[in-house]
């Protein structure tokens, strides 16, 4: 049996039909798009500081996975913007 090629109502690419006459990268979007933040450089960094701050505030209350969190997030922000979020001030 052949997967029926549809063209995709949202963005035109051709792609078999996930949901709705929706692709499934343009479904996805629709689904989450509230969940999703915005891909620029700015929101990106805010996005991985706020997570970066989110996960001090765990450690200093005693979670013992919130270094690892801190770890990945801190990586990430590295490798993209060259630089840790420096610990804030008391």
């Amino acid at each position: 049996m052949v997967a029926r090629v549809i063209h995709c109502k949202s963005c035109g690419a051709e792609a078999n039909q996930y949901a709705d006459g929706l692709c499934e990268a343009c479904w996805k979007k629709q689904r989450m798009g509230k969940h999703l933040i915005p891909f620029t450089e700015t929101d990106i960094r805010e996005y991985l500081d706020r997570s970066i701050r989110y996960w001090r505030k765990k450690r200093d209350g005693g979670n013992a996975l919130a270094p690892s969190y801190i770890d990945a997030f801190q990586s990430v922000r590295t490798t993209l913007f060259g630089r840790l979020l420096d610990e804030e001030k008391q």
